[in-house]
């Protein structure tokens, strides 16, 4: 089985259509071009701790990987199925996941400020205590999801399904709450101010 030692560093590389499941990628760092993975097959893949700053991840299945605190930083994730994920701690910021699949997602503790989730599906999955400042939510499934204590200030939740979802403590501030389905969420201790 392929296994990097974490100090591998590569300059240029082109995952593109390969099929690398279940392969131990742990502290991979790609450095200058970003990382090409589109439509490759990362199924379980271990990727713990890699850095994968801008890489391309369009459409790439990467359903029950390990990416727990990857840097994942302006990521190109369009189309990618990454249900039941490891993204715990992951930097996600300005990250694209139009139309991600996330449903089952660890994504606690995970920053996704400024990313892009817009029509993603995150139905079940964990994002307590997540940084969510400024993210792109609208028309994301997000039901029975735990938002429980994340920062979602300035958030863009318009067409929202929230049904369900934990969101107990979470910082709504300035929220945009429009067209949001929040039957049966819990509200308990969440900061609304300013949201609409």
């Amino acid at each position: 089985a392929l296994n990097w030692d974490g100090k591998t560093r590569l300059r240029s590389f082109d995952l593109s259509r390969r099929d690398l499941s279940n392969v131990n990628l742990s502290a991979l760092r790609f450095f200058r071009n970003r990382a090409d993975l589109r439509n490759a097959n990362l199924q379980a893949v271990v990727m713990h701790r890699a850095n994968l700053y801008q890489a391309d991840l369009r459409n790439a299945n990467l359903q029950g990987a390990d990416l727990s605190l990857a840097n994942l930083r302006g990521a190109d994730l369009q189309g990618t199925d990454l249900r039941n994920a490891d993204l715990r701690g992951a930097d996600l910021r300005n990250a694209n996941l139009n139309g991600a699949d996330l449903d089952g997602a660890h994504l606690s503790v995970a920053n996704l400020n400024g990313a892009d989730l817009g029509g993603a599906h995150l139905s079940g999955s964990d994002l307590a205590v997540a940084r969510l400042v400024r993210t792109k939510l609208n028309r994301t499934k997000l039901d029975r999801a735990n938002l429980c204590g994340a920062e979602m200030q300035g958030t863009n939740l318009y067409d929202a399904d929230l049904r369900g979802a934990e969101l107990r403590n979470a910082n709504l501030r300035r929220a945009n709450l429009r067209e949001a389905n929040l039957q049966g969420a819990d509200l308990q201790g969440a900061d609304l101010q300013g949201a609409n």
